[in-house]
């Protein structure tokens, strides 16, 4: 990252990222259909668990890359307050359409099976942070 000449520096120049996709990895869809319940506070970056919305069966924990509304524009905290504690997003820039997460083939395989083959869908479940 460039720093510009008598600038302050902040931890943020130095802190490295741990928001990235591996080389078996890439970026996959959660339909809206998908979806039976999920909070209006999930943002980029969060985790979350997916559960089957029938039988409590925990499917995964994954990171979320985007989170969409209808028009495909980012939501994002209404104040933009980026990093923000889930229960301090009270305003969002739209309503939630579909979300996006980082997981492998074989895992979104197995979420998309889940999900086709269950009339309840899907359970999406905020986590706090995970240190891998």
């Amino acid at each position: 990252q460039d720093i510009v000449e008598n600038s302050q520096i902040s931890e943020e120049f130095l802190a490295e990222s741990d928001f990235y996709i591996r080389s078996n990895e890439s970026i996959f869809v959660l339909h809206p259909e998908w979806i039976a319940m999920r909070s209006s506070s999930i943002r980029r970056g969060d985790w979350i668990d997916i559960y089957e919305s029938g039988s409590f069966d925990k499917i995964g924990s994954y990171r979320v890359a985007f989170v969409k509304d209808a028009n495909e524009l980012e939501v994002t905290d209404g104040e933009g307050a980026e990093g923000s504690n889930a229960l301090d997003r009270t305003v969002s820039t739209s309503l939630i359409s579909h979300i996006e997460i980082i997981a492998d083939m074989k895992e979104y395989e197995k979420i998309a099976r889940l999900a086709g083959n269950n009339e309840t869908g899907l359970l999406l479940v905020q986590r706090q942070v995970i240190k891998e």
